[in-house]
């Protein structure tokens, strides 16, 4: 199918037969999925949406789409048997994703590079069977592809067992990101080896039905500075908002400073529910040196507004500002010196002079002294001179709303999701822009007071809009 499944009323069976679909995948009636394989393999945006949450027996993430996300989330969604994911980076939206059902076995395939596959913004759940391994390997129960909304971002986390489980259950990771670090009062001895500071980038893993075992854990973080030494990383959890503790017995890390992988052996099934933390042993030269505190950007008459805050700095040479206007290449536009080494809270600004009409990325690259760099989060920027998508009324005191597209939507499908500032999932709809580029947003009921997020996509692009309700 090159276009959009919609199931609207009754039931989709797949019986012997494959699916594959290019445009969006919505679900307001009843799936089959048999023992049949669904592919999602479009060429821009795609989304699995609608008021039941699919099931799939079989799922293929295929997605060529070059820009982050290339697939996103609208509900919960299910694959049973066996998820591929070849190409194609997901944007939960909050939702679970699952892998597998209670007792019953399952595989994960990820056949594609670092660049171009795993999830973000929600929870990655997994069964484990009674009694089986968990590994790396084969069925990849051990597996977590999860990651940020930044390019060359995959942050997986594993679990292997050198006890396998006894009874079923499933497992889950949340990862939330963060540019900041906190320091450590009290530090932490681990082994009769501080812990100094840790950073705020949460891994959140939940444990469910599963019991016995014994495991070990690594947890991957990206974009770190090239400062320090592989040795000083550390794998612990935060169990407060300066302190932390450990689990098992710390293991060396492997990868590189900028791009670590934390571990411990000989974890307890209990051990593996809490809020882990990349950490560090060396505050003198330490791989987490600078504390961003905020990266923004927006849109003001011609230009575009850029601003950063630092809570402390070290060896820290210059930023640079990058920008992606095409969604493959970032490409340098200007260049800010950096404070060296403060404990001062530090702001920044900077204007991008030319912007280019569309959707923008930007991202810092911040360089040390010797030549170590890292990355901060990308955001985006929506610069389309009068030619933009509007919300109205907004603020609003009634039921329904409208949006306002471009003339290029118009007769166009247009998904149109919308979310609690919670990550509730509140409504999936989809229309067709009318005459005007008008779409009329029509919740079920009254919303309450507060501001909601409404996601809007078409096959071109995905905008992200705050609606405030009076």
């Amino acid at each position: 199918v090159s276009n959009n499944v919609t199931i609207s009323l009754g039931t989709l069976n797949a019986n012997s037969f494959n699916i594959s679909v290019g445009g969006n995948w919505t679900n307001n009636g009843t799936f089959v999925p048999g023992a049949q394989t669904v592919t999602l393999n479009g060429t821009a945006a795609q989304t699995i949406s609608g008021t039941t949450s699919t099931t799939f027996n079989n799922l293929t993430l295929n997605n060529a789409f070059a820009t982050i996300p290339s697939i996103i989330l609208g509900i919960a969604t299910t694959a049973t048997n066996t998820l591929t994911m070849t190409s194609g980076i997901v944007d939960q939206a909050g939702f679970t994703f699952t892998l597998g059902a209670s007792g019953a076995a399952s595989t994960l395939t990820r056949t594609g590079s670092t660049t171009t596959n795993w999830m973000y913004g929600g929870t990655f759940r997994r069964f484990w069977p009674t009694a089986t391994a968990i590994t790396l390997a084969g069925n990849s129960y051990g597996l977590f592809p999860v990651g940020t909304s930044s390019a060359s971002s995959y942050r997986p986390v594993s679990i292997t067992s050198t006890v396998n489980p006894t009874a079923t259950g499933s497992y889950s990771i949340t990862h939330t990101n963060s540019t900041s670090t906190t320091d450590l009062s009290p530090v932490f001895s681990d082994a009769g080896t501080n812990i100094v500071r840790k950073h705020d980038a949460q891994f959140v893993g939940a444990i469910s039905g599963v019991t016995g075992g014994t495991y070990n854990i690594g947890v991957t973080m990206t974009s770190l500075s090239a400062t320090g030494v592989l040795s000083d990383i550390r794998l612990a959890v935060s169990n407060g908002a300066t302190t932390v503790t450990t689990v098992g017995t710390h293991a060396a890390a492997t990868g590189t400073v900028v791009n670590p992988t934390a571990n411990r052996t000989g974890a307890t099934v209990a051990n593996l529910t809490g809020d882990f933390r990349i950490a560090t042993t060396n505050l003198a030269a330490t791989p987490l040196p600078i504390e961003l505190i905020a990266f923004s950007a927006s849109p003001v008459n011609d230009k575009v507004n850029l601003s950063w805050t630092t809570a402390s700095e070290l060896n820290n040479d210059f930023f640079t500002i990058e920008r992606n206007i095409n969604g493959e290449k970032f490409e340098s536009i200007k260049t800010i010196k950096g404070k060296g080494t403060t404990n001062l809270t530090s702001v920044y600004t900077s204007i991008d002079e030319n912007p280019v009409s569309g959707i923008s990325y930007y991202r810092l690259k911040q360089t040390d002294f010797d030549g170590g760099y890292s990355y901060s989060d990308v955001v985006s920027v929506e610069f389309l001179g009068q030619d933009f998508w509007i919300i109205y009324p907004n603020p609003t005191n009634e039921i329904n709303f409208n949006i306002k597209l471009t003339k290029d939507e118009i007769g166009k499908e247009v998904y149109i999701g919308l979310q609690s500032m919670n990550g509730q999932h509140l409504l999936s709809q989809t229309s067709i822009a009318d005459a005007s580029a008008k779409v009329t947003v029509e919740p079920s009921q009254e919303l309450p007071s507060g501001i909601y997020i409404v996601t809007i996509t078409t096959n071109e692009k995905v905008v992200r809009k705050k609606i405030i309700v009076k």
